[in-house]
């Protein structure tokens, strides 16, 4: 297959996250769970917006490498990390009239509500361990958490960790685009772009964990919600 379409678009990492308006979301707690909101997902399409510095070379080499197998197609695009309605508009379109089958749609943004635009996707994403991330890459905003928590609970089937790749992997293998990717992890040493770092002091450790708390507090959330699906997923 011809599996991977791309697309240059304006490209800006810089993009500040304070400019985009913010919904309102009620200050309760929200709990992670092995709920699965695929069910309630277009199953032909499969968003992965993956983030910065998370492993998302290991991720998009698996899809490709599980592309024909599965039978899908994977569409790469690169544009503005925040996108406005008419840009999500024009992205859905060119999707929809690439193919109707199987497709993966794997760009760098920021969360979309496709709802509003008629387009109701599964989303899945692989997130890093935030202190490791600010060594290798400076943070992005820290802004948003309890939306964010939101978004993950209730439109990601799964949020997968950089740390915990082989699992994330057999979590993923639940859906047919990632079927046999455990073996194909394993036989092609999939994971690439892996470069060490410096180790850094005690001291430098604790201060990253001062200054990214929040960060923090959305990984821990991930781990947790990751380690509940894991179980569940083991105990079927």
């Amino acid at each position: 297959m011809d599996n991977i379409s791309s697309v240059n678009r304006t490209n800006d990492s810089h993009q500040p996250l304070l400019n985009i308006p913010l919904p309102i979301v009620p200050e309760v707690p929200i709990l992670p769970s092995s709920h699965n909101v695929t069910k309630s997902k277009e199953s032909s399409y499969l968003v992965y917006n993956r983030v910065l510095k998370c492993g998302s070379s290991s991720v998009t080499k698996v899809i490709n490498d599980l592309s024909d197998e599965n039978e899908f197609d994977m569409y790469v695009v690169h544009q503005n990390h925040a996108l406005d309605d008419q840009e999500i508009q024009d992205l859905i379109g060119q999707i929809q009239l690439l193919t109707q089958d199987k497709l993966v749609w794997n760009s760098h943004f920021y969360y979309v509500e496709f709802k509003k635009f008629n387009f109701n996707p599964i989303y899945m994403n692989v997130v890093r361990d935030p202190v490791q991330r600010m060594i290798s890459k400076e943070i992005h905003s820290i802004d948003a958490l309890q939306l964010a928590k939101k978004h993950i609970e209730e439109e990601y089937s799964v949020v997968g960790i950089v740390e915990e790749f082989a699992n994330t992997l057999l979590l993923l293998e639940h859906y047919s685009y990632f079927k046999g990717a455990s073996t194909a992890y394993s036989e092609n040493n999939s994971r690439e772009n892996v470069n060490p770092h410096p180790e850094q002091s005690e001291k430098v450790i604790q201060k990253l964990k001062q200054e990214l708390q929040i960060d923090l507090e959305l990984y821990n959330f991930i781990v947790k919600r990751f380690n509940v699906q894991l179980q569940h997923m083991k105990s079927l």
